[in-house]
């Protein structure tokens, strides 16, 4: 007997274990983003990138037959483009360490005010090349999960859904305990005050909530949907775990709205309205409206239960307009300083270095971040941001037109689009929100959004078609062998 095969799904099964570890763990402590919590998060994920080479090692012969010209050639901008991104790390080491000799690095735009700290030698590109190596490190934990999510095989998806929805909410429980009777659960938080969870901030802590809505809904959706054409309406244990599941959206709901976060909580509503629009079209006429109707109450109970005086606070129109001008100040001069560093920029990870030089007269604390993503990237990395943002678009078009097609091919069956699409949602939800903070900085954060990216991007076949509602029972190899070469 062949005992490869078997091995094979135990490496494998270990590679998706890994993942959901990884995204369940990710917010624990601060975030992830303190360099103990950070470099475990590192380990954990070199091993699981680890387990899927040893998988595609112990492929069966012939598994991975080259790919027609023809298939080759209409897929070749996306492959490209996604290879692009997935190597980011390794070219952007190349490009940013890489010493350079003294004349080519003063020709550099932007270098000549740091010729004054002397040195003739060779020098990198980076102006901060320890913190570059920091945050290309960082990468790891976030390219292995996108790689399960985007390999891994539709019957085992709701694994990796369940660990990011389950992580939110024990996150929310956390800091919904912290803003009543548990004080002590901030452990010295610096900006203890509102829910916030394992995080440091009460925004990554929303942005990190966010994100899950869509997923929450469904998972939440599917049961429902799949149980009733199942003909397992009306049986108490049903109705038990969809109560389950409603009380969970109900408690990721009070989490969010506990963290006061202004963007996080508008972001968030906002997603969970479209997502229910969007899962809502999936079923018979006859039931959309009690659903709707339920996802009506859910959230006027979340606003009863934590006051609404308390919630609409936070959107005072004096410190909306006082926050919103300090934030416009910082991303302004941000904005300056790529234009000074264009094309080449200061480096991944190098802004709380080089933004002092940039910092607007009487802005007197010190910026660790720009509070907008996207200009802080456009500082560090310049062109090269613009050609991943591009490539990274260019994927997500592709994909929203091809998954738009097929979401209402068959409305009898749970359609499969629906997750991704679903994924997509918790993406436009950070997506928006880092224009007003820098939660693609913080590892948890950028982790679950890699899941939901390769969530997202994953293709739609035949074969993957089985399996994807959340309330399926059939499994299959965590990772098949097809999968682990898909993006080869």
């Amino acid at each position: 007997m062949d005992a490869r095969p078997r091995t094979g799904s135990l490496v494998t099964g270990g590679a998706l274990g890994g993942a959901v570890l990884l995204v369940f763990l990710a917010p624990a402590f601060r975030g992830g983003n303190r360099p103990l919590p950070l470099m475990g998060l590192e380990w954990l994920a070199l091993g699981l990138l680890g387990l899927m080479a040893l998988a595609w090692l112990m492929r069966p012969p012939g598994t991975f037959a080259p790919a027609s010209s023809e298939n080759w050639a209409s897929f070749a901008p996306s492959r490209l483009a996604e290879w692009l991104l997935v190597l980011s790390p390794v070219w952007l080491a190349l490009l940013y360490l890489t010493p350079l000799p003294a004349a080519v690095w003063r020709a550099i735009p932007g270098r000549d005010i740091y010729l004054a700290f002397g040195g003739s030698g060779a020098r990198p590109i980076s102006l901060m090349p320890d913190a570059t190596l920091s945050s290309l490190l960082a990468m790891i934990p976030v390219l292995a999960v996108y790689a399960v999510a985007r390999l891994v095989d539709a019957s085992r998806l709701r694994w990796l859904v369940a660990a990011g929805v389950a992580s939110a909410c024990l996150q929310s429980v956390w800091g919904l305990l912290q803003i009543g009777p548990l004080k002590s659960l901030y452990f010295g938080a610096e900006f203890a005050g509102n829910a916030m969870g394992g995080f440091a901030n009460a925004n990554h802590f929303a942005s990190f909530i966010g994100m899950t809505l869509p997923l929450s809904l469904w998972l939440m959706w599917g049961h429902k949907l799949t149980s009733s054409r199942a003909g397992l309406r009306g049986r108490g244990t049903i109705d038990q775990v969809s109560l389950a599941y409603g009380l969970i959206v109900f408690i990721l709901l009070a989490g969010l709205a506990g963290s006061g976060s202004r963007a996080g909580c508008a972001v968030g509503v906002l997603v969970v309205v479209l997502a229910a629009l969007l899962l809502a079209s999936a079923a018979e006429t006859g039931s959309r409206r009690p659903y709707l109707v339920g996802l009506a109450v859910l959230l006027l109970g979340v606003v009863a239960a934590l006051g609404a005086a308390g919630i609409f606070t936070r959107f005072d129109a004096s410190r909306l307009g006082e926050d919103a001008w300090l934030r416009w100040r910082v991303a302004a001069s941000t904005w300056g300083g790529a234009l000074a560093l264009w094309p080449l920029g200061s480096g991944p990870g190098s802004f709380a270095g080089v933004f002092p030089r940039f910092q607007p007269a009487g802005l007197n604390h010190f910026a660790e971040h720009a509070h907008n993503d996207y200009v802080e990237f456009l500082m560090e990395l310049g062109l090269a941001f613009v050609v991943l943002a591009l490539a990274l678009a260019g994927l997500m078009v592709h994909q929203l037109r091809r998954l738009w097609a097929q979401t209402w091919l068959d409305v009898e069956d749970f359609p499969p689009a629906l997750l991704p699409l679903c994924a997509g949602l918790g993406l436009v939800a950070i997506g928006i929100h880092s224009f007003v903070d820098f939660n693609l900085r913080i590892p948890a954060n950028a982790t679950l959004a890699a899941l939901l990216l390769g969530l997202f991007l994953r293709p739609l076949e035949t074969d993957d078609a089985e399996g994807i509602a959340p309330s399926d029972g059939r499994e299959s190899a965590a990772l098949s062998p097809a999968r682990v070469q898909q993006l080869a």
